[in-house]
This record gives C-alpha cells, structure tokens and sequence, in this order.
C-alpha cells in the first residue's frame, strides 16, 4: 500500500509516502504543504487502522495516531481534516461512529453515534475555520447532521434528502454546504436558514463523488453509471415551479435548449418568439413573417401548421401568402429551404408533418384533387427522395403531426386521422402503403410510442388510452378514468414517466411505466393537445403552460402541512 504524489504539471509522480494498510481517505491543508491520511490495516493484522500527517515537501512522516479502524471498513468517504491540519474526523470500527483528534496530540476530542445503528457514515466534511463537522449516511439513514468540532455537541439536522450521502463539501463562506445524495441530486444547503437553497438535477443513477474547483463556482460530479458532469453554482435559473410561457395558445412550441431555459413559440400572429428567463417572462421575437406582408391582413392565417424540429433549430410551414413550403433556422433567423409549388398544383396547400430525429429530412403532405401525397424532402438539397400516395379512401390526413406517428427507427409513419376505424400504415423504405383496423373511437392526437417501440400509445377524446401491439394494432392494456377526453401522450426522457395530455382540472396526468399507476394530476384551463418533456426531464410544457418537478424539500413541505392538517370524520 502507498501513497503517490503527483506534479500536474509533469503529470509524473514524484513522491511514493509507504502505508501499512489501505488508504481510507486524503486531504491536504489549504497551503498545500501537509498531507493527511486514513489508513486502514490489512487481514490478519491488528484490528485497527491509523490517520497519518505527511510533509508534501519531502515525504516526512509527522505523525502517527491510532485510527480505531477494521481492516475491512469501506466507508472510503467517512474521512475529513480541517483545512489547517490541526484536527482530523474518521469512522470508528463501527461504522456508526465518528469522532474527532487533534492531530497536534493525537488525544480524541470526542465521539459519537453519527447515525442509526445498522447504517454506517459515508461522508464528513469540517467547515472553513474548522469549527463545524458535517456527516452523512446510507442507506436508510438521509439526513446530514452537523456538529460543533470542538465539543461534539449536536448543532441540528438538514432533512430532504433521499438517498445515501455520497460527499459533503462546504462552500468558502461556511454558510452553505453541498452534499451529493443517492437520490441523484446535489443539494446547497443555506445553514443560516436550514434550508434547501438549490438543486442540482441530472444525473441517472446514484452519485458516487463530487468535488469543488477553487474558484467556488464549479463543481465537478461522477456517479454510478460512469458519467460525469459539470455544473456552474451561480448559474441561478428561476425558482418558478409552474405558470404559462405565453398570453395566448401558440401553434406550435419546443424547448430551445436541453434544460428547458426557454421555449421557442409559432403563435397565432406568424411569429417565432423565444421565451426565457423568469417564468419564461422575457420575449424575443426572432421571426416575424406577417411584418412586412400586404396581403394577408388576418396574421392568423399566414403561417400554416408549424413544426420544429427536435434536434436541430428548424421550423417549417406553410406560407399561404406566397403558397410555398419554408423551413427556417430560427436560431439564426435564416431561411434554409423553399419550395414551390410544382406544375398542377397551384394553390394547393402543403402541411408538413415531422422533421426525422436528425433534422436532415421532412415529412410532408400534401393536398390534391386527387388524393393525399405523402412526400419525403431532403432539408438540404430540396429533393424530393420519396413518395407515396395515400388510399383513395382516406378521406382526412392529420394535420400539423395531429394523428400521425413517425415510428422510432423512421422507416415508416402511421395516420390515425381517418374519420373511420382505419388507420393508415406507409412503409417509408419499401414504398408501400397498408391500412389497419382501429378499435378507438375518437381518436385524440398526438399519439406515442412506447419506448422501445413495442407498443404505440394511442389516446381517445372517450376519455382512455389504448396501448395497442406496434406489429399487429391489436390492444394490449387500457388507462382509463379520465374526467375528459385524453389527447396526446409523451414519455418522459429517462422512460420512466408517461404523461398524458388532457383538459381542465386534469390538464396532464403523469403515469408510471413500470406499473401504469397515475401518480400526479395537473390542472389548468385549457386543453393539452400536445405536451412535451424538456431533455433533462425537469419541466413539461403543453398548450401554453409549464411545470417544473418540485424538489424533495418542497415535497417534504407540502406531505407536512397535509400531514398536519385536521382529519376529517
């Protein structure tokens, strides 16, 4: 066992310190010129472990005191020195215990039980001027628990959490403490007040480390998948959990960036106008196509069935002005592609559909006396690359994606806006177009596919939605008990939530898709035909409403004022 020292620089090591046992945990004073150590001896040795000080700058051992470890102890995080090197935190045999020692004497200032018995604590942290010790546990045991260095008198608790402490870290002002949580978030804490200040939310699996650069402002974390991820601490978004992006239904909206900071509109004046900033307050209007046009005094009928891309800042639509089909860069407000239309067709109407997940190619159709044409156009060159006919018997094709589905690997799209028990199934790579049976009446729009692309999920203004076999349209389960009709469904982007958009007082419903169980209900007042998870998951926007998910603390708020309240006889 050993210890290297490493020159950053050189990225060589230059210094080899011999331990006895395993090293349970290292921290460096501030100025860098001592080097304090948990180690732990190995089987079949003396049941205990020692905490070591080193000189950086020769390697000199200063001392060596009792360290009252098993050679088996694996809380590698149960270990802290204050920032001095005067005093040093670990965990006893027990794994429940901490104590504190001046490593000045080696004399034990104190112990104590940091967490229930059967639990063990994985995470310590002193403050800046040392006078403050933070401990955390696992694994049934959340809650942090800070104590007064020098005595071991119990200071209080900060509750919230939900899951196993992975590492605390206290910021310059010793006012505010991070700690990483098995719950998948990293939390500052407001000591002052006892409070959760912020909440830091990304990560997929537990969080196994974390750590603070120098400049206070950024903060570095890994977890158990293998992913890493960096995040800004002053990078402060708004607190609002819930409100509306814009005065008036948009036709069509997206998230403009991966974490839901603002959401980009196509309203009802022709218009393209990014929301951001406090409760999404602050409008930018990026495109207006009605500005500078004559001829169509009514705005409203300008832009024809918007779409946005998902992948990439494209728009396209319809402009009955000069009767042609338009996709825009709305980031740079630019136009990318036009298209006439063709020999034939004059003043026939063009809606495209969907942009593929790489935004390269758009679904169009379009109207002719003759039927519906489904054509596939090249975002770049502006060929066409396919071309189908819809069935003569169709008699309405779903507008704006209203009905229609691209399936996940966008070999083929299916139409569920024919007025009959049919549906319409065109096999984009082999050119061919079938029809379906659908048991469903009053199809709503916006259906989805289940994530892995087993099962299409259908909803019905009847007020259910039908989980129906991708291959065979025959139905598979049911989620029923919808006050209205159910409109449109999105899953969310982790797989693990389904929501289903509807009206009024039950606005969006969110489901589990492990069991189907509605477990949160959300109201407004309007009808969702569309609702849209932003990439991280966090916020869900539809019609011209957001939420965002509360944090535990808010959570843990509202089960106490309901868990207060009077009950009812």
């Amino acid at each position: 066992p050993r210890i290297l020292l490493w020159d950053l620089n050189q990225r060589k090591a230059v210094r080899e310190l011999a331990l006895n046992g395993r090293c349970i945990g290292l921290a460096f004073s501030e100025d860098g010129q001592t080097l304090v150590a948990g180690e732990s001896l190995i089987a079949g040795t003396e049941n205990t472990g020692y905490i070591t000080v080193w000189r950086v700058a020769d390697g000199t051992r200063l001392a060596k005191w009792k360290g009252g470890y098993e050679w088996n102890n694996t809380a590698g995080l149960g270990f802290a020195a204050t920032r001095d090197a005067s005093a040093a935190a670990n965990v006893l045999a027990e794994n429940y215990i901490a104590r504190v020692i001046d490593l000045a004497t080696g004399r034990e200032r104190w112990r104590a039980t940091a967490t229930d018995v059967g639990n063990q604590v994985t995470a310590m942290a002193f403050s800046p001027d040392g006078r403050v010790l933070a401990t955390g546990a696992g694994y049934a045991d959340a809650d942090i628990r800070l104590w007064d260095a020098m005595t071991g008198q119990p200071l209080g608790r900060l509750q919230g959490q939900r899951g196993w402490t992975a590492g605390l870290v206290f910021l310059a002002d010793g006012r505010h403490l991070l700690s990483a949580s098995g719950d998948q978030s990293i939390r500052l804490w407001d000591l002052k007040s006892w409070t959760t200040e912020r909440i830091f939310r990304g990560h997929k699996s537990e969080l196994m480390s974390f750590a603070l650069a120098p400049d206070q402002r950024t903060l570095f974390s890994g977890c158990k998948d293998g992913s890493a991820y960096l995040w800004d601490l002053r990078d402060n978004r708004h607190a609002a959990a819930v409100g509306t992006f814009t005065p008036t239904l948009p036709r069509a909206f997206t998230f403009a960036d991966a974490r839901g900071d603002a959401i980009v509109t196509a309203d009802r004046d022709s218009r393209i106008v990014r929301h951001s900033g406090p409760a999404y307050r602050e409008d930018t209007v990026l495109l207006d196509f009605a500005a500078n046009t004559a001829a169509f005094a009514e705005k409203t009928r300008l832009m024809a069935s918007p779409v946005f891309a998902r992948s990439r800042p494209l728009l396209a639509a319809f402009m009955r002005d000069t009767m042609t089909l338009q996709v825009w860069d709305w980031e740079r407000r630019a136009l990318v592609q036009k298209w006439e239309a063709r020999a034939g067709e004059a003043n026939l109407n063009s809606y495209p559909l969907h942009f593929t997940r790489d935004g390269t190619t758009l679904l169009v159709v379009v109207a002719r006396p003759s039927g519906w044409v489904l054509r596939e156009l090249d975002v770049a060159t502006g060929r066409e690359t396919r071309n189908l006919a819809a069935p003569s018997t169709m008699n309405r094709f779903g507008y704006n994606q209203t009905g229609t589905l691209l399936s996940p690997d966008e070999n083929e799209l299916i139409d569920f806006g024919d007025a009959n028990h049919s549906g319409v199934r065109f096999d984009l790579a082999a050119g061919r177009v079938t029809t379906f049976a659908v048991d469903v009446l009053q199809r709503g729009n916006n259906p989805t596919w289940t994530p892995d692309g087993k099962l299409i999920v259908l909803p019905s203004r009847s007020g259910f939605v039908r989980l129906m076999d991708a291959a065979t349209y025959q139905p598979v389960t049911t989620l029923s008990g919808f006050m209205f009709g159910a409109h449109s469904a999105r899953y969310s982007p982790d797989r693990h939530r389904l929501a289903i958009g509807s009206a009024a007082l039950e606005a969006v419903t969110i489901w589990d898709t492990h069991n189907y169980e509605r477990l949160i209900t959300l109201g407004s007042d309007t009808g969702f035909e569309l609702v849209v998870f932003s990439a991280d998951g966090n916020t869900l926007a539809g019609a011209r409403n957001f939420w965002r998910a509360p944090s535990w603390a808010e959570i843990e708020e509202a089960e106490s004022v309901e868990r207060a309240a009077p009950k009812k006889p």
